[in-house]
């Protein structure tokens, strides 16, 4: 499985086309946020903290024991990506996630999820790496 960018409408494959589409920024910068925001939500138990209903950020705040107003960011970011949704004031993650990103099932990656920070610290250091 590859990874790739794929237009949404004909305007934007339309810019793929034509190389109007900055490749390596959306290779860097989106997926650099995306999975940052998934590990953060992993680790500051915010999946936990929204279990499989629907709450509002304040209320998944106080259970992740978080800062009201960052943990909206977070959980914007998240929505934004496709891992949640927000209807009402309220987020949910979305039922396909549940078996990954909840504790109760067997199948969760939260685990894995958390290592990749130590991970994530391992690759800042790749140049110095390659360099020596």
């Amino acid at each position: 499985m590859k990874l790739n960018i794929t237009a949404q409408n004909p305007m934007e494959w339309i810019a793929i086309k034509l190389n109007l589409v900055a490749i390596p920024l959306m290779d860097t910068q989106i997926a650099f946020t995306q999975a940052r925001a998934i590990m953060a939500a992993a680790e500051l138990n915010i999946f936990e903290a929204i279990g499989k209903g629907s709450k509002s950020y304040e209320q998944i705040a106080t259970a992740a024991k978080t800062h009201p107003e960052a943990t909206k960011q977070l959980l914007d970011c998240l929505t934004g990506i496709g891992y949640l949704t927000w209807g009402n004031g309220n987020y949910a993650i979305k039922p396909k996630l549940y078996k990954w990103l909840l504790k109760e099932y067997p199948s969760n990656l939260i685990g894995k999820l958390r290592f990749q920070l130590s991970e994530w610290n391992w690759m800042a250091k790749l140049e110095d790496y390659v360099r020596g």
